[in-house]
């Protein structure tokens, strides 16, 4: 099967807590398009080490005699078991728990990665791009608020002075600085992206900070495939976070919608994802985050009733006017959940963020689908936006830039296919010579096989003799031609007429010969000149006499018509008069002679 060219080729990768979702994109002209879909269960941390939750009989080895206990209450030593604690805890304040362990956070999954990496490849789709989309479950969310004062400009920007949603470069050292105050765990500062949230006060910024947690499944999988020397590292480019590839794919709805161009800072939009492990909540305001929230007491397996509670819950809570725009995504019951929200928010269009991809990007999803299946197609886009996409996504990257494989790419501008081009014609033209000097030889080694032996097998100083002597032969032939050329020209009487009359008409000017005609032997000739002396002078030069000369006026201008006759030239050429008086020599030298040599030449009166 032929492979297609991977750098058109895009695995967008959703890493969820126990489940792996994959999509294979393909850029082509009209826009991208999905090729395929894999899901793969991952196994958790617990099978990884022994494979002891599988096998019955190694669990009762394992366990031996000892019974097991359950005890409730103040038992454990963890301090999170207050109720909701998460919810109530801020967004900083998710800890890592030992279900987050039992549930594959923090393990690594490269037997799935590895089993879709080789499915592509024996399908035709080898050494794809891959970006890489983690879930709240491996990333933290930490709120940063900034007073105005403390920016390097000085200057409050209000929400419609500062519209763009993206953080500079020249922001992320104070951002970082401030994230290290606020927050007292471990993390990588090139490895935290920044979200620009919306200002609810103008002596404050407030920003997102997204960065994974210390037990970070994406990176342990890229490090043991790392270290395996059988598995080959993939090209990883992008490690982006759900909040977001969310926020970039209802940015693209919003840019498109002719409502939210016309008043974009008063458009409030909210983005719902309803996933088995936790409820995903992002309020939006002019196209940026106006509030997150992550709830984990509140799963896809509630009612839509309950689900929808919760977020008019949140929205009270935080003050957040009417909302006109309502994205969902849920693993479960995804319609009746959109029926709910319909009813509570009956002034808002809700749809599901789904069908907004496959409206968009043609990219053929249904609903047998599960959300993360968006999660990873949003992935794929936000590594290469086209169309619709482009531009609506943050410039986040939590991938660390040891593990960013690059490829060697030479850049292509006009010089380069202008030196092909070039380097293609000097190729071309040196074939060419290449083939006319062969053929040139082969020529030459034919005309010398023409050649008697004796003249091939002869030396140089015969050979050099001979070429002199016919060089001798050919200058005493050119000086006899040119000798017989003197002769020819002008021996004609008509063409020494012709000479005769064409010189005397060139030193009067003037005056120019329009016809002539033979007379015996005389020549008439009619022309025009531009005054009475000049047809005189002609006259005069050509021994002529003027039979007539009419007088006319030619746009003002006087115009003098005759006809003249004049005598033909019979006189010999003076090379025929010399050859003459040669031969009468000859004669009288003959006529001297007692020998009586009979030597004669004929000669006529015109030609010699």
């Amino acid at each position: 099967m032929q492979s297609k060219r991977s750098s058109d080729l895009i695995l967008g990768v959703m890493v969820t807590g126990r489940m792996l979702h994959a999509v294979l994109v393909q850029q082509e002209a009209q826009g991208p398009r999905i090729l395929r879909r894999f899901t793969r269960q991952r196994v958790t941390r617990a099978s990884q080490s022994g494979m002891l939750t599988n096998v019955p009989e190694l669990q009762e080895e394992a366990a031996g005699d000892n019974d097991f206990t359950i005890q409730f209450g103040d038992g454990t030593e963890s301090g999170n078991n207050l109720f909701l604690s998460s919810e109530f805890s801020g967004v900083s304040g998710f800890m890592e728990s030992e279900d987050e362990l039992n549930t594959g956070v923090g393990a690594n999954f490269v037997l799935e990665l590895g089993d879709i990496l080789a499915e592509c490849k024996d399908t035709g789709y080898e050494d794809p791009i891959v970006a890489f989309c983690a879930d709240s479950a491996d990333v933290m969310h930490v709120e940063l608020r900034v007073p105005e004062s403390d920016k390097k400009s000085g200057k409050a920007k209000t929400q419609e002075e500062n519209p763009t949603f993206r953080v500079d470069q020249s922001e992320r050292p104070a951002l970082i600085k401030l994230l290290g105050e606020q927050y007292q765990g471990g993390f990588e500062s090139d490895r935290v992206g920044f979200l620009r949230m919306t200002n609810i006060e103008s002596s404050e910024s407030r920003y997102l900070a997204v960065f994974p947690k210390q037990r970070d499944s994406v990176i342990a999988t890229l490090l043991a495939m790392r270290e395996q020397q059988s598995m080959r590292l993939p090209t990883v480019r992008v490690l982006d976070a759900e909040a977001p590839l969310y926020l970039g794919l209802a940015r693209s709805v919003l840019r498109s919608t002719a409502s939210a161009q016309s008043d974009p800072l008063r458009t409030h939009s909210l983005v719902v994802r309803a996933g088995i492990e936790d409820t995903l909540v992002l309020f939006m305001r002019a196209g940026k985050l106006l509030h997150y929230e992550s709830l984990r007491s509140l799963t896809a397996y509630e009612s839509p009733e309950t689900i929808c509670s919760r977020v008019l819950l949140q929205q009270d809570e935080h003050g957040i006017n009417d909302v006109q725009y309502v994205f969902l995504l849920s693993e479960e019951r995804e319609e009746e959940l959109i029926e709910s929200f319909e009813m509570f928010f009956p002034d808002s269009h809700v749809s599901s963020l789904r069908y907004v991809i496959d409206e968009l990007g043609e990219l053929g999803l249904d609903e047998a689908n599960t959300s993360a299946i968006v999660g990873a197609v949003a992935a794929a886009l936000r590594l290469s936006p086209t169309g619709q996409f482009e531009g609506v996504f943050d410039e986040i990257n939590l991938m660390p830039k040891r593990l960013i494989k690059q490829r060697f790419k030479i850049p292509i501008t006009w010089h380069v296919p202008a030196l092909g081009f070039l380097i293609g014609l000097t190729v071309l033209f040196f074939m060419y010579r290449y083939f006319t000097i062969e053929k040139e030889i082969d020529g030459y080694i034919q005309k010398l096989g023409t050649y008697p032996p004796e003249i091939m097998e002869a030396d140089s100083r015969t050979l050099q003799a001979r070429i002199d002597s016919f060089d001798a032969v050919t200058t005493s032939y050119l000086k006899a031609l040119d000798v017989l050329d003197d002769l020819l020209l002008g021996s004609d009487k008509w063409s020494r007429t012709l000479e005769h009359v064409s010189n005397a008409t060139s030193s009067v000017r003037s005056i120019w010969i329009d016809n002539w005609r033979p007379e015996g032997e005389q020549l008439i000739i009619m022309g025009n000149a531009t005054s009475r002396e000049r047809v005189v002078t002609l006259a005069e030069r050509l021994n002529g006499d003027i039979e007539f000369l009419n007088y006319s006026e030619i746009r003002e201008a006087e115009v003098f018509s005759f006809q003249m006759r004049i005598p033909l030239l019979i006189d010999l050429p003076e090379a025929a008069i010399y050859l003459r008086q040669q031969v009468a020599d000859i004669e009288n030298d003959e006529n001297a002679d007692p020998s009586g040599a009979d030597t004669s030449i004929v000669v006529n009166n015109n030609r010699p």
